[in-house]
């Protein structure tokens, strides 16, 4: 079968990703603007804030057993036309994500400065980074229900809701920012540097949050409400955990393997840690559309397999990899000859001028991977088939990245430019098997949500 959709399917397809791809945008516009915030406040302090990231991004992505699991299942309920198990989907997915929030702030508060210390930071930035993970930490129950509530919206196809609550956060966002990390006399306002901008972060995501969640209940009209727990649906919460637990320990699995990518990085110095900061800030171009076809692809499988429409799913799959592939190359080529210009919006130190523009070209192989990653993995997970992507991340993140990485390094003091090549390897490599896992059409056995049933004792199969 080719890859041929219809001029509706294909009009389908870009009104689910054309605001994917503006939240993703807006998001590189944020960071981007952050970054230079703090490349103009402290060199140091946009380091800390992006190793302090890292950390707050394993918390994230355990939160996202949950949303995952919610994404999946309610993409899959909607396009199965499922009665009643939607509400009760939503209900358990919310009670759970504000558990796992809440134990994330406990571990954060008390043990994030200890996990800054082992990666033989600076003191100050120590400091700092605590301070900002602190806070950020403290607001761990809101991020982690809000994930949930943005997944069950986009399963619903309404994604342009996230790309107007990204846009009126990340603007919010980025004023109190200002204001905050350089403080305006004039108003009272002291400058707070990095706590200043966890602030500004928290403010934002409060206000995403609260515009979602009211989408949902006015728009939607989803009833979200404990009686829907009453009793305890015990074979969603199974089906829950059956493919966010194995979807999920994937990233997690890439975030703790980038954490020790990010200890080498640290052992470089500290112009090494600012440059991968400031690469990675402009790099996100480069796999922004891919993202937002990834996504859009996810919610359409999960619609797709819902129904059974199998075929249907895998010519969806075959078009959005060649969209994600093109729009990857191209941006990817142009930042081959840009990165060293950007770079001087943020730092004028040739070093790490240097380091940024000899990434620059290793980068392009790794953001192919990592686009055939996000349209086929998010697919397969999507598609009831986690386990696949999680047991390849787990053998290649650590058997390949890790030792690779650190050969390239260290041992022949490749530095920085060692470092990309592991990764882009990892991503490569996972990429390659991910592609042969779809071509089996082994993920056709794998739907979690019966087609066309009207009740909510057997929506679910086994």
């Amino acid at each position: 079968m080719t890859a041929t959709l219809t001029k509706e399917q294909k009009k389908q397809f870009f009104k689910l990703s054309w605001p994917l791809f503006i939240e993703v945008f807006l998001g590189l516009l944020t960071g981007y603007i952050t970054t230079f915030m703090f490349s103009r406040y402290s060199q140091s302090a946009a380091g800390i804030v992006n190793v302090s990231n890292q950390m707050i991004t394993m918390f994230y992505l355990v939160f996202q057993v949950i949303s995952t699991g919610t994404g999946i299942l309610m993409a899959q309920s909607v396009g199965a036309k499922s009665a009643g198990i939607k509400e009760k989907i939503a209900a358990v997915s919310i009670f759970y994500a504000a558990i796992i929030g809440f134990i994330g702030t406990i571990i954060i508060v008390f043990f994030g400065q200890g996990i800054l210390t082992s990666l033989n930071l600076d003191p100050a930035m120590i400091q700092w980074g605590t301070s900002f993970s602190i806070i950020i930490g403290s607001f761990f129950v809101l991020q982690s229900v809000s994930f949930v509530v943005a997944q069950i919206v986009y399963s619903y196809g309404h994604t342009k809701v996230g790309m107007i609550g990204t846009f009126v956060a990340n603007i919010a966002t980025l004023l109190i920012n200002w204001a905050l990390i350089f403080g305006v006399p004039a108003l009272g306002i002291p400058s707070l540097g990095i706590v200043g901008a966890a602030i500004g972060s928290v403010i934002g995501r409060i206000i995403y949050f609260a515009f979602i969640f009211i989408f949902l209940r006015k728009k939607i009209k989803l009833s979200v409400s404990a009686k829907a727990l009453k009793p305890f649906p015990n074979e969603v919460a199974s089906k829950l955990f059956k493919v966010g637990v194995p979807a999920t320990l994937e990233n997690i699995s890439y975030a703790l393997s980038q954490l020790v990518i990010i200890g080498f990085i640290v052992a470089l110095g500290t112009d090494t840690l600012s440059s991968k900061a400031y690469f990675e800030t402009i790099a996100v171009a480069t796999w922004a559309v891919s993202s937002a076809v990834g996504g859009s692809t996810a919610i359409l499988v999960g619609q797709r397999m819902g129904a059974r429409d199998k075929e249907g799913t895998h010519k969806i799959v075959q078009y959005s990899l060649k969209i994600a592939l093109l729009s990857t190359i191209v941006p990817s080529l142009i930042l081959v000859f840009t990165a060293g210009p950007l770079g001087l919006l943020f730092t004028h130190n040739a070093d790490i001028i240097g380091m940024m523009e000899a990434v620059a070209i290793i980068d392009i192989f790794l953001q192919l991977g990592r686009g055939v990653n996000m349209v086929i993995g998010r697919a397969l997970k999507t598609s009831g088939d986690a386990k696949y992507p999680l047991m390849l991340a787990l053998v290649v993140n650590w058997l390949v990245m890790i030792p690779v990485g650190y050969f390239l390094c260290f041992t022949l003091g490749w530095g920085i430019v060692g470092i990309w090549i592991a990764t882009a390897s990892d991503e490569f490599i996972r990429g390659i098997f991910v592609l042969f896992r779809w071509k089996s059409r082994k993920w056709e056995t794998k739907t979690l949500v019966k087609a066309e049933v009207a009740s909510e004792t057997n929506s679910l199969s086994q």
